[in-house]
């Protein structure tokens, strides 16, 4: 996969784009008419998410209290499972290629994806017990009860830094098989618009790029 470096401009509200190019190269749109140009970009949205998660899980260590770690993994998690599920702006990546591609991989997702929505999302499975009970006085206590009614909540915790290590080689092998299909949506565009001039490629116009803010 060929990328450039990017600099984000604040000052002029630009970026500045670095890397193989030809010198004085004009950067010119992508037709919204080319119905590859939303999956190219989508692609390259969710390479650059689970980047993200990836380098989030480097900071999970044996060092760090436990609530970080568990904060970096449900954050690296929440990258990840976000790439495959849905998005009003951005194409998302299909779990059952995912598994055709590597079934084993597809199969920890499968886990982490559960164990997500199990105990992240919702306290539904066995790592959140809890426990009410009464509290009732000795025979010949005052009062039949002997406190308040009241509630033990057990929480087991993840070896976060084992888990990390899994859930790094996963979604690296997501990233593989992004980068796999941004690779082959860029092969196909760079075929079809070499064959165009250069007036016919400048008619499409210079990209404007819209800095991100947020919300």
């Amino acid at each position: 996969m060929k990328t450039y470096s990017v600099t984000k401009l604040p000052a002029n509200k630009a970026f500045m784009i670095e890397g193989d190019l030809v010198p004085n190269s004009t950067l010119v749109n992508i037709p919204d008419s080319d119905k590859r140009k939303h999956n190219f970009i989508s692609y390259y949205v969710r390479i650059v998410s689970l980047e993200k998660a990836i380098e989030t899980l480097s900071y999970i260590s044996t060092s760090n209290p436990l609530p970080v770690n568990r904060g970096l993994f449900i954050a690296a998690l929440a990258d990840l499972i976000k790439s495959f599920d849905g998005s009003d702006k951005y194409s998302t990546l299909s779990y059952n290629k995912f598994a055709t591609y590597n079934p084993q991989a597809s199969k920890e997702l499968s886990r982490f994806k559960k164990l997500r929505n199990t105990q992240y999302m919702h306290t539904s499975n066995r790592m959140t017990e809890a426990f009410a009970f009464l509290p009732v006085s000795p025979e010949g206590s005052s009062s039949v009860l002997g406190g308040v009614p009241s509630v033990i909540v057990d929480i087991e915790e993840l070896d976060y830094v084992q888990e990390s290590s899994c859930l790094i080689w996963v979604i690296n092998e997501v990233r593989k098989y992004a980068v796999s299909e941004f690779d082959r949506i860029a092969d196909y565009i760079s075929k079809d618009y070499s064959c165009k001039s250069r007036e016919e490629l400048l008619a499409y116009g210079i990209v404007k790029a819209k800095p991100a803010v947020c919300e």
